[in-house]
């Protein structure tokens, strides 16, 4: 019983661990992800976009994350997450890449 005590603080103090790294984290690319929204608006607004254009643009990016983050979770699962994670900062510092062309 002492034993189990033991494993159960210690599984307890593992998961507590975890969840304070994984909410440091997600905060953090939550964060940088607000913070980006008013940099991509005051960007295309500098390109001459209309605000029309600009709010197609919005609206897109957020119903292209409803469609395919519906799907893609299940897709890291099946891939690795941890590949996934790589495949994801690819692709979004090669659209942060793009920013920098008109």
């Amino acid at each position: 019983a002492k034993t189990d005590k033991n494993n159960d603080k210690q599984d307890n103090a593992r998961y507590q661990s975890l969840m304070r790294n994984y909410l440091i984290v997600y905060l953090l690319a939550t964060f940088s992800d607000w913070l980006q929204g008013a940099y991509v608006y005051a960007l295309y607004d500098a390109y001459d976009y209309p605000q029309h254009l600009i709010a197609v643009l919005f609206v897109a990016g957020f119903g292209s994350s409803m469609v395919f983050g519906s799907f893609v979770g299940g897709m890291a699962d099946w891939g690795g997450r941890r590949r996934f994670v790589v495949i994801f900062s690819i692709v979004h510092a090669a659209g942060y890449i793009t920013k920098h062309f008109r």
